[in-house]
């Protein structure tokens, strides 16, 4: 086991613990489907999509 001994710095060792919460609610919120849309969809892949193209030109105009 390691020595730990002055390790933390004074302010660590006097900070608090943090807030217990209670874990049912918080996989319910991880584990909730995401709320996409159609519109919020195609925008991004349009941006990915005119990013990948921005890209692409670029390595064709390295010289090789």
């Amino acid at each position: 086991m390691p020595d730990l001994q002055g390790e933390l710095s004074p302010e660590a060792q006097a900070a608090g613990y943090p807030s217990l919460v209670a874990l049912g609610p918080l996989l319910a919120q991880a584990e909730a489907p995401l709320l996409r849309t159609a519109a919020t969809e195609g925008s991004s892949l349009e941006a990915r999509a005119e990013d990948l193209r921005r890209r692409a030109a670029w390595l064709r105009a390295m010289a090789l």
